[in-house]
């Protein structure tokens, strides 16, 4: 059948149904998701949500969540805003129908426009995912998400309608161990912001501290009105990396039963937003869902998502409380009574380039999900992959994110100590014997801004030299034990950040001709620039050195010159010279470079390795044809690998590059400042015939 260009308006509120509204209407399609879709064909592109291409088929399977039989599938794909697909044809796998339809009601919305109605000509067990839905275009551009796809079908006699969202990724149950998430060094650093999704309300309907000192298995939790946290970068920082965890609840059951398919799915999405944007729904990438004998048996979970794509710099964050997945009331009034309050909660970790800054961080997030109770008082959680300098000062900072911390209920330790080094375990909450204690102490303003956040604890602490002196020089891990003799709660997260002393290059430059070396006329940006004999090359020094006495090594450097400006100055072949670090000069031939017939780069030089306060130096010429140049860039990439050594142990910790425009100059300004020491002068080539070391001295002095 044809495909038909699809192109559609979305109104609220008003259609024509294309389903008997004589039986019960539950307006939501739960109960189905789609899995991630595959695309093949001559020519597909990959955009993300959207994908497309020449002669692409686009597949989206399709899987039921839910514990009943679904009957009378139709899914619906709404074209709103999207430039559609052109031409050929669609299906449904294994069997069923695709027909260009308008006028389709879905209860709190309907579509008018033009849509594609997907008819499946099967049910669908619980569990089954078998069916899909497909478009194979000659051209085309379709973007499938949760945001434009939709269901309606039967289960149990009522109709289901409304959006479905892709499923979340398979749950692990009973906890797992914690491991490392992520990983980086950069000129940048790490931030967490984060806020509770409950708490007590007024008479108005805003948020309020608690007046008592009732656990939260007594206190009446509701949804908040908003949950947000605004983020704060440095000016020009651009965000690298943004995941966002969230930790929620449901209710308790008399057995230990497991978690059902549609909750899960359910607890495995969040929807952000930055500023006054529209929310975006995620979809867990992580999410572990366990129980918990309290009372009586508590479901738990514990969820995470990239969440790259909405954090994009500083603004303020904020989660949709009315789709969070948690319970809500007093459970101590709940039947069976539950032994635990209720909880729900997100946490943001942003990692985040400052050219403004010099120092750089080892950002290291790791992240599992453990139970801490009375009946399993003890828990240890070991990390590793973090690094910290070898000498000087270790500023380490240390992020922890938990729920169900109360208050008012004490007996609970937040012990640590190092891997390698100070490894006797240490308490380091500021309260003892009440680590986790409904304390959100992360800087950012917040909404709600409480004091007690009832059962969900973001703290932050210095565990470096400058702090609880536990990280120190030489540290590549930290062993971590969870007590309780009372409170029950869940650690799900621990982000560390510690400054290191990163390779830091700095650049300076001269030119000239006939062994005369003119005082450059710009130091940042480089720049050639003057009055030349265009019968001789002109001849470019240049000085690179690490500046910082580094725990990372550079390795296996390269210099590019590229481009160069041929419409002024061209490369001059074999002329290349190098002075590495500890040797002395010599040539490099054209033939072991990549060098332009053009003269427009000469790439691959090899320099090596570059340790802590090592220098080397590059040499080349040009050729020009006038006696001008007019302010001509000098483009410089160096290309290395960069290293770590711990214990004879090297770690290549990958690829990275440098462009001079990114350096600091050397000297902060063109003028030359010698070193201060003790000088003679001579002539020069004159001594005695019996004593060649016998040198004459010539009257020096040095005037200001």
């Amino acid at each position: 059948m044809k495909y038909l260009k699809l192109k559609s308006l979305f109104v609220l509120f008003i259609s024509l149904p294309i389903v008997s509204m004589a039986q019960d209407t539950i307006n939501n399609a739960n109960d189905i998701c789609y899995e991630k879709p595959i695309s093949s064909g001559t020519l597909c592109f990959d955009m993300g949500i959207c994908k497309g291409g020449v002669g692409c088929k686009n597949s989206y399977p399709l899987k039921n969540i839910g514990d009943a039989t679904l009957t009378d599938v139709k899914i619906i794909y709404d074209e709103t805003g999207l430039s559609g697909s052109f031409g050929d044809s669609c299906g449904v796998n294994p069997s069923g129908t695709c027909t260009s339809q308008s006028n389709i009601d879905l209860g709190l919305v309907s579509l008018l426009g033009q849509t594609t109605l997907f008819t499946l000509n099967n049910d669908i067990p619980a569990g089954d995912d078998s069916n899909s839905i497909w478009a194979e275009n000659f051209l085309s551009g379709s973007c499938f998400n949760g945001e434009n796809l939709y269901a309606t079908y039967e289960k149990d006699g009522k109709l289901y309608r409304g959006k479905i969202q892709q499923c979340a990724e398979t749950a692990s149950t009973g906890g797992r161990d914690f491991e490392l998430r992520h990983q980086e060094n950069l000129r940048g650093d790490v931030k967490a912001i984060g806020n509770t999704v409950l708490c007590i309300k007024n008479n108005s309907g805003q948020c309020v501290e608690p007046n008592d000192s009732n656990s939260n298995a007594e206190t009446n939790l509701q949804k908040a009105p908003t949950s947000s946290a605004t983020l704060s970068l440095p000016e020009g920082a651009t965000v690298k990396y943004a995941r966002i965890y969230w930790q929620g609840r449901k209710e308790a059951s008399s057995s230990n039963s497991e978690w059902d398919n549609a909750s899960k799915q359910s607890a495995g999405h969040i929807k952000l937003k930055k500023d006054n944007g529209s929310y975006e729904t995620l979809t867990a990438d992580i999410l572990d869902v366990s129980s918990t004998e309290a009372d009586n048996w508590v479901k738990i979970y514990s969820a995470s998502a990239d969440a790259s794509n909405v954090v994009t710099g500083s603004g303020t964050y904020e989660v949709d409380t009315s789709s969070f997945y948690t319970s809500t009331g007093k459970t101590r009034e709940k039947s069976p009574e539950d032994g635990l309050g209720n909880y729900g909660a997100w946490m943001l970790v942003v990692v985040y380039n400052d050219p403004t800054t010099t120092e750089t961080h080892n950002v290291a997030i790791f992240d599992g999900y453990k139970t801490v109770s009375k009946n399993n008082a003890e828990v240890n959680i070991n990390v590793s992959g973090f690094l910290t300098p070898k000498t000087n000062n270790v500023n380490s900072n240390l992020y922890v994110f938990a729920a169900e911390g109360d208050k008012y209920i004490k007996g609970d330790h937040l012990k640590m100590a190092g891997e390698r080094h100070n490894t006797t375990l240490r308490d380091i909450a500021p309260t003892m014997n009440n680590a986790f204690d409904s304390r959100i102490d992360v800087s950012a303003a917040r909404s709600p801004n409480l004091t007690n956040n009832n059962g969900i604890d973001i703290q932050e602490f210095d565990v470096g030299s400058t702090g609880k002196n536990i990280i120190t020089n030489n540290e590549t891990g930290a062993k971590f034990q969870f007590t309780s003799t009372q409170d029950t709660y869940f650690p799900s997260v621990l982000v560390f950040s510690t400054q290191i002393y990163a390779p830091r290059l700095c650049y300076d430059y001269t030119y000239g001709q006939d062994g005369h070396f003119i005082t450059a006329p710009s130091i940042n940006p480089p720049l050639l620039d003057g009055t030349f004999d265009k019968s001789k090359p002109i001849n470019v020094k240049l000085y690179f050195k690490n500046l910082e006495n580094s725990d990372i090594a550079i390795k296996d450097l390269t210099l590019d010159v590229n481009p160069i400006d041929i419409s002024q100055a061209k490369y001059r072949p074999e002329s290349v010279f190098v002075t590495r670090p500890n040797e002395t000069i010599q040539h490099i031939s054209d033939s072991d470079l990549n060098v332009s017939n053009a003269g427009s780069y000469v790439n691959n030089i090899f320099i090596g390795d570059l340790d802590a306060l090592e220098y080397f130096y590059t040499y080349y010429s040009l050729d020009t044809n006038q006696t001008t140049i007019n302010a001509m860039p000098i483009n410089i990439t160096l290309n290395y690998n960069l290293h770590v050594t711990l214990d004879g142990i090297d770690t290549n910790l990958g690829n990275a590059f440098t462009r001079i425009e990114d350096m600091d100059p050397c000297q902060s300004n063109s003028h030359y400042q010698p070193v201060p020491g003790i000088f003679n002068i001579v002539h020069n080539g004159q001594s005695k015939a019996d004593d060649p070391y016998y040198y004459f001295n010539l009257p020096t002095q040095v005037v200001g």
